[in-house]
């Protein structure tokens, strides 16, 4: 008979061991060691928190007493406080909220120092200022040259192919311009590269060469489809507000450096203020270096369907300022996009307007007829749908949608002279539609929410 009570023995032996390793008793109690506490380093770590969010307290605080002081502020934020560096390997989250923290902090810091040290602002307009008169005496003898030729073609039995030949040949001419007025502002860029926020309103400049120099080339490639004549319409009433998108960009961020010290040291304030809470998160509204550029952008919004000055102006700023936006927080192109086609709809006959890209069809349309053959009435067609295609503003989508449908009622009257009433019920048809869209664009108060929906919408967690 095998002997059960020593394997008994044996076999309660090892349970007694495991009981002992794993910490249970006998009577199934169990008697857990007591959890460890934070490590010297997790210590070390929330007391550099703590410490860096009494530093930007003070700072903060020093920074509202000198903001009317630009010199003194300039001198005051090279002080922002630093968050020493963690020594755990994985700090706690007070240290993590207080390093996103300083990590907003320096990048307004930034910001404000450019915005506190203007002096400099003003001279270098000047030197924007001349090259774009420079630019646009040689864009005025250009059109003056213009005027001769087409008073010299008067009588011309070849007239309409001279016209189109000649302006073919203008704006190439000008598109040269264009090329060296870009070079010329490259040049003044680089050669005041230590300024950030004049070379950035040098490069918004740039950027919107770039969309006029595409514009003329859309244009030179209509005139070689459609004709001269028929392109005035469409395209020339829409050409020669150049003037409208260069050197005033140069002084927005002197004229807003008020506004945009307060804010900016605002922000600041607020940070400090959730580094002293001690969180274990950041909540998602805390400032980042671009709210005060949304901030100064919603602000501003004043659709008035203005043609004056004083609205190009306040125009050209609002773009300046989101391109910089753009810049400091690499807002997607797309959204970007939609910002600024929103603000383009506050004043009246913007060529960059999308609500001006309706308009040109209309006028296109208008300048042909059904089986026309000069100007042919498909390329015209042609034209208008490609234009119509692009994406656009979403409160102008659903008005697009309508007119691309209207464009294929258009199509059998393209070869049919005979289709005069189709083609003269369908333009009527059109005209009814963008009149349905210029009254949602002069509808103020819901253009206006829906440009600060398009603004708030840059924020990387919106």
């Amino acid at each position: 008979m095998p002997n059960v009570r020593g394997t008994s023995r044996v076999c309660a032996g090892a349970v007694a061991a495991l009981l002992v390793l794993t910490g249970c008793d006998g009577g199934g109690g169990s008697s857990s060691s007591p959890p460890a506490g934070p490590s010297p380093e997790e210590v070390a770590d929330r007391e550099a928190a703590a410490a860096y969010a009494t530093e930007l307290d003070a700072w903060s605080t020093e920074l509202d007493r000198v903001l009317a002081k630009p010199q003194a502020l300039a001198a005051r934020v090279d002080d922002a406080p630093e968050l020493a560096p963690a020594t755990a390997d994985e700090p706690p989250p007070e240290y993590d909220v207080a390093a996103e923290i300083a990590t907003r902090v320096d990048g307004i810091a930034s910001e404000l120092g450019e915005y506190a040290d203007d002096g400099r602002a003003g001279l270098l307009y000047y030197d924007v200022y001349d090259a774009y008169l420079d630019h646009y005496k040689a864009i005025s003898d250009l059109r003056a040259d213009a005027t001769d030729a087409a008073i010299g073609r008067l009588g011309n039995p070849n007239a309409a192919a001279l016209a189109t030949r000649w302006q073919i040949d203008r704006l190439d001419r000008d598109l040269r311009l264009l090329r060296a007025y870009d070079a010329h502002l490259a040049a003044l860029a680089k050669r005041n590269g230590t300024d950030p926020l004049w070379v950035s309103s040098i490069e918004y400049q740039r950027s919107e060469v770039a969309w006029l120099a595409d514009f003329q080339r859309k244009y030179q490639r209509y005139v070689r489809e459609v004709g001269e004549y028929a392109a005035a319409d469409a395209f020339f009433d829409r050409y020669g507000n150049e003037q409208l998108y260069f050197a005033q960009a140069s002084l927005t961020a002197k004229e807003a450096a008020p506004a945009m010290r307060r804010r900016l040291a605002a922000d600041v304030g607020v940070l400090a203020d959730l580094a002293g809470e001690e969180p274990t998160e950041l909540p998602g509204d805390a400032p980042t270096v671009g709210d005060a550029y949304r901030w100064r952008l919603s602000q501003t919004v004043r659709p008035t369907g203005g043609t004056d000055r004083k609205s190009h102006d306040r125009l050209t700023d609002q773009l300046w300022l989101l391109y910089r936006l753009k810049e400091l927080e690499d807002t997607p192109a797309g959204v970007y996009q939609r910002a600024r086609d929103m603000l383009l709809l506050q004043v009246t006959a913007d060529p960059r307007s999308r609500f001006e890209d309706l308009i040109a069809t209309v006028l296109a349309l208008r300048g042909t007829f059904a089986g026309a053959t000069d100007p042919r009435t498909r390329d015209v067609l042609d034209w208008v749908e490609q234009t119509l295609d692009p994406a656009t503003v979403p409160m102008l989508e659903p008005f697009q949608t309508e007119l691309r449908a209207l464009v294929m009622r258009f199509r059998p009257a393209q070869g049919d002279v005979f289709a005069d009433e189709l083609w003269d019920y369908t333009l009527e048809k059109y005209e009814k539609v963008v009149t349905k869209a210029a009254r949602a664009v002069d509808d103020h108060r819901s253009l206006t929410a829906q440009i600060r929906s398009a603004i708030d919408a840059t924020r990387a967690d919106s």
